[in-house]
């Protein structure tokens, strides 16, 4: 899949991505669009592989490590509100 930042964060937020495979390419362009939007906390990331090729781009390919202490899905949130008493 591919997406910006929006859409990641979306699949992120319902807990659907389990990795991530970057390619760097060696070309500063002083600019761009962030992979991940701001609002999403730190994703720890475990290493899986790396390739890299004569021209200097490598691939890097990472696993979403399973966290700690998992933070609610929109899903969760959802069915809490939805479960609440009505006032």
């Amino acid at each position: 899949m591919m997406g910006g930042a929006g859409i990641i964060g979306s699949f992120l937020d319902e807990g659907e991505i389990d990795e991530f495979i970057i390619h760097v390419i060696p070309i500063f362009i002083g600019e761009g669009i962030p992979l991940v939007q701001p609002r999403h906390r730190t994703i720890p990331l475990e290493f899986l592989s790396m390739k890299s090729w004569p021209d200097g781009v490598v691939r890097l390919h990472y696993g979403v490590s399973p966290q700690l202490e998992q933070q609610p899905t929109r899903k969760d949130l959802d069915h809490a509100l939805e479960r609440r008493p009505s006032e």
